[in-house]
C-alpha cells in the first residue's frame, strides 16, 4: 500500500502532470480497479471524525485500496446540524 502524500496542486510537478491529462475521457470502475487508468483516481471520503477511533482508520484504509492508484481526499464534516454523542 502506498501511503504517501499527494503533491501540492501548485507544485510545479502536479500543474504539469494536471494540465496534460484529458478529463473529458471517463475511467470505467473496472479499468480503474485493474490500475489501468491513465490517471490517478480521486476517492473522496467524507465523514464526521470528531473522535477519530479504529473504524474511520478501517474506512479510509478501504477507500484508498479501491483502487491501485489513487488520491485519497478526505473531507471533515463539522456542521452543527449533526447530533451524534460524540458531537455534543
Amino acid at each position: 500500500m502506498n501511503c504517501t502524500a499527494a503533491p501540492f496542486s501548485e507544485d510545479d510537478g502536479p500543474t504539469q502532470i494536471r494540465n496534460q491529462i484529458d478529463y473529458s475521457l471517463k475511467i470505467e470502475m473496472e479499468v480503474a480497479k485493474r490500475g489501468e487508468a491513465h490517471r490517478p483516481v480521486r476517492v473522496y471520503a467524507d465523514g464526521a471524525f470528531d473522535l477519530f477511533h479504529q473504524g474511520h482508520a478501517r474506512l479510509l484504509r478501504q477507500a484508498k485500496n479501491v483502487f491501485p492508484n489513487v488520491y485519497l481526499i478526505v473531507g471533515g464534516e463539522y456542521e452543527h446540524a449533526l447530533s451524534g454523542l460524540s458531537l455534543r
